[in-house]
């Protein structure tokens, strides 16, 4: 009987040593091959050199119209007639982002903005096409910020005034949120410097009628443009 305790006890404790021996190589074995797949994953990023983009946007657009008043061709001071207004706007962008670090991108991309103004010389439009380059930083694999800078023409139509062109230059901030490998939630403000001319309107408002004047001009200015967009990426 004690010869057979001192068997069992013997083969007890080769099995346990066998047992523990296999579970250690079944450890290593999921380590290795969890670290292969992420070596696998990191080379597959870094071959990865970008992605297509295409994206549509909704927001609010405003305009500065600003008033001077002239006697007889002379200016007359101390009148302030100047107003922002806000408008609608609706837009799409078409472009590329260069991956060219995990977290870093470089967006290049051309867009169209068209912006809808009902109280402003009759109604008024102002669309834009531009050529935007940003730069972003993923700071998770959700949210990322980006700045950039834009340069284009804005074609400004007026029911009161005509229509006329201008060269705008400008500069992009923003927020983007990745909802899907594929679908980005993108947040915008886009400030933009424009060369509209001065425009001699056709008879004088009631402001100039209540200082004499003769002759009114109008000049457009401080364009901004904050919007809401999706990004499809492919």
């Amino acid at each position: 009987m004690k010869r057979f305790l001192i068997v069992m006890s013997v083969v007890f404790a080769l099995a346990y040593a066998e047992e523990k021996e296999i579970q250690t190589e079944n450890k290593e074995g999921k380590e290795e091959q969890k670290s292969s797949e992420i070596i696998k994953e990191q080379t597959k990023d870094g071959q990865k050199s970008g992605q297509f983009v295409f994206g549509v946007m909704l927001g609010a657009h405003t305009l500065k119209v600003d008033n001077e008043y002239y006697k007889d061709f002379r200016d007359i001071d101390g009148i302030d007639n100047s107003r922002l207004s806000f408008g609608f706007s609706q837009g799409a962008k078409i472009g590329y982002d260069f991956i060219f670090m995990p977290r870093h991108r470089l967006k290049l991309y051309a867009d169209y903005l068209a912006g809808y103004f009902g109280g402003v010389k009759g109604g008024s439009t102002i669309q834009t096409g531009a050529l935007n380059l940003d730069y972003q930083f993923n700071l998770t694999s959700l949210v990322g910020f980006f700045v950039g800078a834009n340069a284009g023409i804005s074609f400004l139509n007026t029911r009161e005034l005509g229509a006329q062109n201008a060269f705008i230059i400008g500069g992009n901030a923003g927020v983007s949120l990745s909802l899907l490998s594929w679908l980005e939630l993108e947040f915008r403000l886009r400030v933009m410097s424009d060369t509209f001319a001065d425009r001699i309107a056709p008879s004088v408002d009631s402001v100039g009628m209540m200082v004499g004047a003769t002759r009114q001009s109008v000049e457009f200015g401080d364009l901004m443009n904050f919007s809401v967009g999706l990004n499809f990426r492919f």
